[in-house]
């Protein structure tokens, strides 16, 4: 799991060789399971000497005020993934100023969720 200190530079944007959809429905299935995940994507992030060389991570939004779930999350998305394959899991807040920017890629996990 990596942080990202406040203010630190990074780029975002769709990956160019995405996870396989297959893995995509499997961490979507793992992460619905889970009623305090508002939402998630898989983008591709860049940040000089922090994410470096760029790689896809899992970005999830959780509900105010809940607990913190990336430690179980790392560890279902560890389990799905090949051995030796990695992504890093970072919780951002729904009003962070990347945000927008992680949406607009459409890189999103379908949680597969009925409105409330």
């Amino acid at each position: 799991m990596t942080n990202l200190p406040a203010g630190t530079p990074v780029f975002i944007g769709a990956a160019a060789n995405p996870l396989p959809a297959e893995l995509v429905l499997e961490i979507a299935h793992a992460l619905s399971e889970s009623a305090g995940i508002r939402e998630a994507h898989l983008p591709m992030i860049y940040s000089k000497g922090r994410i470096d060389p760029p790689a896809q991570v899992l970005i999830v939004v959780l509900e105010n005020g809940g607990p913190s779930q990336i430690p179980q999350i790392a560890e279902a998305v560890r389990r799905i993934l090949p051995n030796g394959q990695f992504i890093d899991v970072m919780h951002w807040p729904g009003d962070d100023p990347a945000m927008p920017t992680v949406r607009q890629t459409g890189c999103v996990v379908n949680l597969n969720r009925k409105p409330n």
